[in-house]
């Protein structure tokens, strides 16, 4: 009863500020519901946090029915009509058809083809990735080493409190995605497959944040269908929809807080910039990346409240704009962890590690120009793959043909970006085949090349110009800021709201070759998005497929689909779950980059204690602690400990072998 109280009652806030606020059209709700959805979970759990009940679906319920409550006599107060379907026609076929046939009439047939073939690719990859995400259980690397032990390890502590672990990442982060993930856990009944539909909906943001946009700077409404199609065929945002990441997260309120700035510009209604400042104060909140797009946002911001005419008007739209972020930001960003932060490393970022893996801190001016050209360039290669496509040999050779005349130019110029230089966990690789971290074929066969017609004014709209300045300074932001490394292309999730909208133009361009041209890139690109959504449950796309015995994710037990992408630690962790009750509290040394959340068995019901303090070093074993894992290197191994496989060994805790003499700090 709990749980579905907490999910009503968040339904009905979510409704009911989005009645006081009022949106103007069917597809404005969906991203103000989106922030003030995701809001009222954050606020909620701060608030548990402070009184040790986060971890308790029945504060979580408790809370929300004093919200709803609240919020409701605030719009009978306000004498707000809430009226389910208010100003709103009820959709249908018929009311759809109506809508855009007189518009679909002034575009050729090949136009009403490339959006059947896009619609039905982007329902069936929606389709595909709901049923993984009630089937599967997360996977990805950065989920299982931190994004998920950290949402156990605060519901096993009730609090949002600092805690000892063996990865920084598990405890600098900030912490707004994993109050999402940890409401999702505790509503939907601890289903952890569930824990994926925060991304999974934030996909869709993200696509009806593309299509408002377009909207907003003067696309029609075919035209802003496919760009938003387009947009949610893109590899990077269709791999990560099943994931219980965040840079989606972020992209989605990006997203919405990109489409207030433009409704703002149309209405100059004060409540759009109230609405994206609390979109930045989120993003900010949920990761400390987001501070890359910041410079974007701040040029769109300058753009779109500027009044030629009036500029006292201009600088009073900035001033309520910007009080209004620091508002937001005091709000979901400062108390994520980034004064916690300050107060233990003297960094509101972090500790020493996330500083040399993240910036280019320390690093001289020299050093930075030449790394962040080179990173540009890394960058451009990466874009330039057929990420989706099997990595097999005919696409391979493909893609080695796409990148030859521009390897080739930067041999001819002595330039080599496979390099070790501004480089942080993985160097660049020339020949590395396509993957799933980029755009793929519809970003440098489409979207890129609008980007750059647009910045040279080729394409001549002042709003093209504007994004797709605002994509470059995201680009430079990105390449000058810190190391390079591969997996960052999720990052660029947050710049498609400012480059997708751009490819809406490209429908009225009639000449032929271009029409072949453009729909033989959109083919490419929707049997790229199809296979990539599939090879996700597939070995080929894990890192060790040898040990998989060709099985499909669905036929996989949960421990082997929860190590999909670390495989060598099934067994041992089979075993530990054989020999460690569901409900023990155990002690772990384990080292950073760990796959750590099965630990917590299927319901986090097992209290794990990690000893191996990544900022504080070794510490005494818990005196409740009933097993210890420890991983080679512990100083206080025994010839008795059970051997798992791999590097782990299993103690169980008595009074005899439980103290271990601590080495003296230096």
């Amino acid at each position: 009863m709990d749980k579905i109280l907490a999910i009503i009652t968040l339904l009905l806030c979510g409704y009911f500020l989005l009645r006081i606020i009022r949106p103007s059209g069917i597809t404005e709700a969906p991203l103000i519901f989106f922030c003030v959805s995701t809001a009222c979970i954050i606020i909620w759990g701060y608030i548990l946090s402070f009184l040790n009940r986060i971890g308790e679906i029945s504060s979580w319920a408790i809370i929300g029915v004093i919200t709803a409550i609240s919020v409701f006599i605030i719009a009978i107060y306000l004498k707000v009509d809430l009226t389910l379907f208010h100003r709103y026609p009820r959709l249908s076929w018929t009311s759809i058809k109506r809508r855009y046939a007189a518009q679909f009439e002034n575009y050729p047939s090949y136009v009403r083809l490339i959006l059947l073939l896009l619609t039905l690719t982007t329902l069936l990859i929606g389709v595909l990735n709901l049923i993984f995400v009630i089937t599967i259980a997360p996977h990805e690397w950065d989920s299982l080493t931190y994004h998920l032990p950290r949402m156990a390890h605060y519901l096993q502590q009730n609090n949002l409190n600092y805690f000892d672990a063996d990865y920084w990442a598990q405890v600098v982060h900030p912490k707004n995605s994993t109050l999402l993930l940890l409401y999702t856990f505790l509503a939907f009944g601890h289903n952890e497959n569930l824990l994926q539909l925060v991304q999974y909906f934030s996909y869709w943001i993200l696509v009806f944040g593309i299509y408002g946009v377009s909207r907003k700077i003067g696309l029609d409404r075919v035209q802003g269908l496919f760009s938003a199609l387009v947009g949610s065929l893109l590899i990077d945002a269709v791999v990560q929809s099943t994931t219980t990441q965040n840079d989606l997260i972020i992209a989605a309120f990006f997203a919405s807080t990109t489409y207030f700035l433009f409704a703002f510009r149309e209405t100059r209604n004060w409540k759009y910039l109230w609405l994206a400042a609390i979109g930045i104060g989120l993003a900010v909140g949920t990761k400390a990346s987001s501070f890359l797009v910041m410079p974007s946002i701040i040029l769109i911001s300058l753009a779109v409240t500027r009044t030629d005419d009036k500029p006292g008007i201009w600088l009073k739209n900035l001033s309520i704009l910007c009080v209004s972020v620091i508002v937001a930001l005091c709000i979901f960003a400062i108390p994520s962890g980034y004064v916690e932060n300050y107060y233990l490393f003297g960094n509101p970022i972090g500790n020493r590690d996330v500083s040399s893996i993240h910036s280019f801190v320390g690093k001289p001016v020299g050093y930075i120009m030449r790394g962040g050209t080179y990173n540009i360039l890394r960058f451009g290669f990466d874009f330039l793959s057929l990420d989706g496509l099997p990595q097999i040999n005919l696409v391979n050779r493909s893609q080695y043909v796409l990148r030859f005349v521009p390897r080739q130019i930067l041999s001819f110029f002595d330039v080599d970006l496979e390099s070790l230089e501004a480089t942080s966990f993985s160097s660049f690789d020339y020949d590395r085949p396509p993957q799933e971290r980029y755009w793929g074929i519809l970003g440098f066969g489409l979207i890129w090349i609008v980007v750059f017609l647009s910045l040279f004014r080729i394409i001549k709209h002042p709003d093209f110009f504007l994004l797709s300045l605002a994509v470059i300074i995201f680009l430079i932001s990105q390449a000058y800021s810190s190391p390079y490394d591969a997996s960052k292309g999720r990052f660029f999730s947050a710049c498609m709201i400012f480059a997708v909208p751009l490819i809406g133009l490209t429908l009225l361009v009639n000449k032929p070759i271009f029409r072949a041209y453009l729909t033989i890139v959109v083919l490419l690109g929707c049997v790229s998005a199809v296979s990539a959504t599939i090879l996700k449950i597939t070995p080929l796309s894990s890192v060790y497929p040898e040990k998989l015995d060709n099985k499909l994710m669905f036929s996989m037990d949960r421990l082997e689909q929860l190590t999909f992408n670390n495989h060598t630690y099934y067994r041992p962790l089979v075993t530990f779950e054989f020999l460690v009750p569901a409900d023990a509290k155990v002690a772990i040394f384990l080292y950073p980059n760990t796959f750590e959340y099965p630990l917590y068995g299927r319901y986090l019901s097992r209290v794990i204690m990690p000893i191996n303090s990544f900022f504080r070093g070794l510490q005494p074993i818990p005196a409740d602690a009933q097993f210890l894992l420890y991983a080679n290197g512990y100083p206080c191994a025994l010839p008795q400990d059970k051997y798992l496989g791999e590097d782990w060994y299993l103690r169980k805790l008595t009074n005899e072998n439980r103290d271990c003499p601590l080495p003296s700090n230096p």
